[in-house]
Parts: C-alpha cells; sequence; structure tokens
C-alpha cells in the first residue's frame, strides 16, 4: 500500500486478478497488529468470459430493442431518425426553472430584517456568555 497523494490516510494498491475462475478474499495485514484487529476484507470473484456474455455480441439486436420500445410504451429509433428525438421528448418537460435575485442591501425591509436578526444573536450571545 503507498499514502495517496490528497493525505487524509487513504492508501492505493493495485492488485493483479488472477488467471483461474473463482472467489477470491482480498484483506489487508500490517505487522504489529493482529488479524482479530484488521478486519477491511473484500471478497472478489473472477469469472471467464464466454461467448455467450452480453459483449459476445457488439452488434445492435434490433428485434429485442424494438420488443422492448414495444413493451415500455416507447417507440424505436434508427441512427438516421436521431432528428425526430427532440419533438418526442418536448412533451415529457412539465417543469419550468424561474430564478430570481433579490439584492438585500437595495431592498430596505430585507437589508433591516437580516440586521435585525444579527442583532437579536449578538444579544443572545452576549447574555449567554459566548463572546
Amino acid at each position: 500500500l503507498t499514502p495517496d497523494a490528497s493525505g487524509g490516510g487513504l492508501f492505493r494498491a493495485e492488485v493483479q486478478a488472477p488467471l483461474e475462475a473463482g472467489v477470491y478474499e482480498v484483506a489487508v495485514t500490517a505487522d504489529r497488529y493482529s488479524d482479530a484487529d484488521l478486519t477491511a476484507r473484500a471478497s472478489l470473484l473472477v469469472r471467464h468470459a464466454s461467448s455467450s456474455g452480453e459483449l459476445a455480441r457488439l452488434d445492435a439486436d434490433e428485434a429485442l430493442m424494438r420488443q422492448l420500445a414495444d413493451a415500455s410504451g416507447g417507440r424505436f429509433l434508427l441512427e438516421h431518425e436521431a432528428q425526430q428525438l427532440p419533438e418526442l421528448l418536448q412533451g415529457l418537460s412539465r417543469s419550468r426553472t424561474v430564478v430570481s435575485e433579490y439584492d438585500i442591501w437595495t431592498s430596505w425591509p430585507l437589508f433591516g430584517t437580516a440586521i435585525g436578526l444579527l442583532g437579536i444573536e449578538w444579544l443572545i450571545r452576549r447574555r449567554t456568555g459566548m463572546l
């Protein structure tokens, strides 16, 4: 383990996965500490890539994607139909964000309220001996 550059008691290590498939456990050991004191452990599952995995077929399964779109109430689009996507998504947005900024020093009621609250806090702190 090597100390992390950011500090804070973090350590980093690189572990090379074994070639044999199986369940492995990674643990930390340190001089002057017993195994009971060091409880940091992690289990790793190592599997061999098989020809039936997700990455075995990298082309698009158009029939499956159409089936998923129909089942979920969506619509399947090919690459050349991507220009239709903004129109289809336009009706889904139902929110509107309004940003308003107030300068409290130009609004006397807000400025007076802020100064009044700060004054009350100062009085409370002074009476309780926190100043």
